[in-house]
């Protein structure tokens, strides 16, 4: 089957499940368990059975897209996992969002956009399997864009929470790890060293949101600060797998985000925790 049909039964499909959450919503069920004695029933929401099913189609689809490539044939599922990543997020992304709005034209406008991201987000990361096609670097900068832009929207929702660090930090370790194999996603044999350089994103990250935590500040600016802070960890990890890592660039991440810092604190006043 040619890659464009491909592309285009899984578009639809998740299409089609957006539409289900709001055209006929599924019935929500319970699994009863007994566990040690204990009552322990599981609780499965429409919306949660719809969130499976659109993962499951993501990555049948996806996956069947990227193994067309001469060049992803035969790599091992690691690699392959991490073309997975963007995709879903951005379909669980509009799956979220199409649940909370309650006017029928901003539902179809929520599962048009959800459409058309997924549809770019996919073809530029099959152009970037390639270092040699020439769309590869535009390809590689939109995903880029995509990828900070979830974070941004992920990390201001779990910091605006103000959740026990014990629940915000593992959120932004999961987050910030799994958003990071889409950015560190290299060519070649490296993808151990791709997956540890992301869960190290993710244990820092979760590090200075509990440090953060301890601080009285707005969440624009505490999001802020973790956005800024992932651009940097995400980039030099970048940089290093790449082989460019050099004193200059390391000058050139910390100059944009000591600027980032200074313009965020020159609008917010930041007050410690007495």
């Amino acid at each position: 089957m040619p890659r464009t049909d491909r592309l285009g039964i899984t578009v639809s499909l998740v299409v089609t499940g957006l539409l289900l959450a709001i055209v006929a919503p599924l019935p929500s069920y319970e699994v009863p368990l007994l566990v040690l004695g204990s009552d322990l029933t599981l609780r499965f929401s429409g919306s949660v059975q719809l969130a499976i099913l659109t993962v499951g189609l993501v990555w049948t689809g996806v996956d069947a897209i990227m193994r067309t490539h001469p060049l992803n044939r035969g790599r091992s599922l690691p690699y392959r996992f991490t073309f997975l990543v963007l995709p879903t997020v951005l379909a669980l992304a509009g799956l979220a969002v199409l649940t909370s709005l309650p006017w029928w034209g901003y539902q179809i406008a929520v599962i048009l956009g959800t459409a058309a991201a997924l549809t770019v987000a996919i073809v530029c990361a099959y152009r970037t399997i390639d270092p040699r096609d020439p769309r590869h670097r535009t390809a590689r900068l939109l995903l880029n864009a995509f990828v900070y832009a979830t974070a941004l929207v992920a990390l201001g929702a779990i910091y605006a929470s103000r959740a026990r660090s014990v629940l915000s930090a593992t959120g932004v370790l999961g987050t910030t790890a799994i958003l990071a194999l889409e950015l560190l996603r290299v060519e070649g044999n490296q993808t151990a060293r791709t997956w540890l350089y992301a869960a190290i994103t993710g244990i820092v990250m979760a590090e200075l949101t509990w440090a953060l935590n301890y601080c009285a500040i707005d969440a624009r600016v505490g999001s802020t600060t973790l956005l800024l802070a992932f651009y940097a960890v995400t980039g030099l990890a970048q940089q290093h797998l790449w082989g460019r890592l050099t004193r200059h660039v390391v000058i050139e991440y910390g100059a944009v985000c000591l600027a980032g810092l200074l313009l965020v604190m020159g609008y917010h006043v930041w007050v410690p925790v007495s």
